[in-house]
Protein backbone atom coordinates (compact mmCIF):
# COMPACT_ATOMS: atom_id res chain seq x y z
CA UNK A 1 0.00 0.00 0.00
CA UNK A 2 1.23 3.24 -0.47
CA UNK A 3 1.65 6.29 1.92
CA UNK A 4 2.80 9.86 1.92
CA UNK A 5 5.12 10.26 4.66
CA UNK A 6 8.11 11.99 6.97
CA UNK A 7 11.02 10.87 8.96
CA UNK A 8 12.51 14.34 9.75
CA UNK A 9 10.28 18.15 10.17
CA UNK A 10 10.48 20.46 7.98
CA UNK A 11 8.72 22.29 4.69
CA UNK A 12 6.55 20.29 2.92
CA UNK A 13 9.61 18.74 0.46
CA UNK A 14 9.90 16.49 3.06
CA UNK A 15 7.22 14.81 1.96
CA UNK A 16 7.83 11.54 0.37
CA UNK A 17 5.52 8.84 -1.36
CA UNK A 18 6.49 5.57 -0.19
CA UNK A 19 5.43 1.84 -0.15
CA UNK A 20 4.43 0.47 3.30
CA UNK A 21 3.47 -3.21 4.56
CA UNK A 22 -0.20 -4.13 4.46
CA UNK A 23 -1.31 -3.60 8.60
CA UNK A 24 -2.30 -6.48 10.22
CA UNK A 25 -5.44 -6.49 11.79
CA UNK A 26 -6.04 -6.30 15.37
CA UNK A 27 -9.08 -7.66 17.45
CA UNK A 28 -11.94 -4.88 16.57
CA UNK A 29 -9.91 -3.50 13.67
CA UNK A 30 -10.42 -2.49 10.50
CA UNK A 31 -8.65 -2.29 7.14
CA UNK A 32 -9.58 0.52 5.25
CA UNK A 33 -9.35 1.67 1.91
CA UNK A 34 -8.66 5.55 1.26
CA UNK A 35 -10.27 7.16 -1.10
CA UNK A 36 -9.50 10.55 0.00
CA UNK A 37 -8.02 12.99 2.76
CA UNK A 38 -7.48 16.40 4.19
CA UNK A 39 -4.56 18.17 4.81
CA UNK A 40 -5.84 20.44 7.53
CA UNK A 41 -3.67 22.84 10.06
CA UNK A 42 -2.44 20.25 12.28
CA UNK A 43 -0.83 18.21 9.77
CA UNK A 44 1.25 21.11 8.58
CA UNK A 45 2.34 22.01 12.18
CA UNK A 46 2.85 18.40 12.72
CA UNK A 47 5.24 18.70 10.02
CA UNK A 48 7.03 21.93 10.11
CA UNK A 49 7.64 21.78 14.04
CA UNK A 50 6.06 24.94 14.26
CA UNK A 51 3.79 25.36 17.49
CA UNK A 52 2.23 27.88 18.24
CA UNK A 53 2.25 27.75 22.11
CA UNK A 54 5.39 29.17 24.43
CA UNK A 55 7.59 28.35 27.28
CA UNK A 56 6.98 24.31 29.25
CA UNK A 57 3.88 23.92 26.77
CA UNK A 58 6.13 23.94 23.76
CA UNK A 59 8.30 21.56 25.61
CA UNK A 60 5.38 19.42 26.54
CA UNK A 61 4.72 19.20 22.65
CA UNK A 62 7.87 18.69 21.52
CA UNK A 63 7.98 15.60 24.39
CA UNK A 64 5.30 14.45 22.99
CA UNK A 65 5.97 15.09 19.34
CA UNK A 66 9.72 13.69 20.10
CA UNK A 67 12.66 15.52 19.50
CA UNK A 68 14.54 14.80 16.53
CA UNK A 69 12.14 12.93 14.36
CA UNK A 70 8.75 12.27 14.50
CA UNK A 71 6.36 9.12 16.28
CA UNK A 72 4.34 9.30 14.06
CA UNK A 73 5.24 9.49 10.16
CA UNK A 74 2.06 9.06 8.20
CA UNK A 75 0.22 12.53 8.64
CA UNK A 76 -3.73 12.60 8.50
CA UNK A 77 -6.63 13.18 10.86
CA UNK A 78 -9.31 12.76 8.68
CA UNK A 79 -10.40 10.05 6.17
CA UNK A 80 -12.89 9.07 3.56
CA UNK A 81 -12.90 5.35 2.28
CA UNK A 82 -14.08 1.71 2.28
CA UNK A 83 -13.50 -0.92 4.37
CA UNK A 84 -11.43 -3.87 3.19
CA UNK A 85 -11.23 -5.93 5.68
CA UNK A 86 -12.67 -6.79 9.56
CA UNK A 87 -15.86 -4.96 10.98
CA UNK A 88 -17.00 -1.92 12.08
CA UNK A 89 -19.16 -1.31 15.06
CA UNK A 90 -20.85 1.71 16.08
CA UNK A 91 -20.64 2.87 19.32
CA UNK A 92 -23.75 4.71 20.11
CA UNK A 93 -24.17 4.96 23.98
CA UNK A 94 -27.59 6.97 24.38
CA UNK A 95 -30.52 7.93 21.70
CA UNK A 96 -32.50 10.98 22.33
CA UNK A 97 -35.03 12.35 20.50
CA UNK A 98 -34.41 15.93 19.12
CA UNK A 99 -37.21 17.54 22.25
CA UNK A 100 -34.34 16.51 24.98
CA UNK A 101 -31.82 18.15 23.23
CA UNK A 102 -30.56 19.83 26.24
CA UNK A 103 -30.94 16.69 28.47
CA UNK A 104 -28.67 15.36 25.68
CA UNK A 105 -25.68 17.78 25.91
CA UNK A 106 -26.04 17.41 29.95
CA UNK A 107 -25.48 14.09 29.64
CA UNK A 108 -22.38 14.44 27.61
CA UNK A 109 -21.34 16.95 29.89
CA UNK A 110 -21.12 14.58 32.62
CA UNK A 111 -18.05 13.09 31.00
CA UNK A 112 -19.76 9.67 31.34
CA UNK A 113 -20.58 8.62 28.12
CA UNK A 114 -19.03 5.70 26.41
CA UNK A 115 -19.86 6.13 22.54
CA UNK A 116 -21.73 8.31 20.33
CA UNK A 117 -24.76 10.13 21.86
CA UNK A 118 -27.64 10.47 18.61
CA UNK A 119 -30.29 13.03 18.65
CA UNK A 120 -33.14 11.41 16.59
CA UNK A 121 -34.95 13.71 14.42
CA UNK A 122 -39.18 13.28 14.05
CA UNK A 123 -39.63 10.97 11.15
CA UNK A 124 -41.59 13.00 8.26
CA UNK A 125 -44.93 11.83 7.82
CA UNK A 126 -46.15 12.12 4.32
CA UNK A 127 -48.32 14.90 3.15
CA UNK A 128 -51.53 13.88 1.76
CA UNK A 129 -54.84 16.10 0.92
CA UNK A 130 -57.47 14.28 1.96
Amino acid sequence: MKAVVYTTYGPPNVLRMVDIPTPGLRPNDALVRVRATTVIVGDTIMRSLRIPVRGWQKVMARVYLDWSRPKRTILGMELAGVVEAGQLRPAIDRVYPFDSIVEAHRYVDTGRKRGNVVIELERQRSCRNT
